[in-house]
């Protein structure tokens, strides 16, 4: 399946372009989001968009690597 990128100046994405530029599964996101450690994102109709959270998500999730020694 191939899954367009996000328009020049697009700064958020669908869960699909999401998951194709962090190499993980749709079921890991919506795991990470049940256990309240997903990125953040906003309802665009009955869909969700991530913001330029995504970079936060990041740091986050290698600040929590460090410290779990993972």
């Amino acid at each position: 399946m191939l899954i367009a990128s996000a328009q020049i100046g697009d700064q958020s994405y669908t869960v699909d372009e999401f998951c194709a530029a962090e190499r993980m599964s749709r079921g890991k996101l919506y795991e990470a989001w049940r256990k309240g450690r997903g990125p953040r994102f906003y309802w665009n109709g009955t869909h969700r968009r991530i913001t330029q959270a995504r970079l936060d998500w990041q740091r986050q999730q290698e600040a929590a690597a460090i410290t779990n020694g993972k």
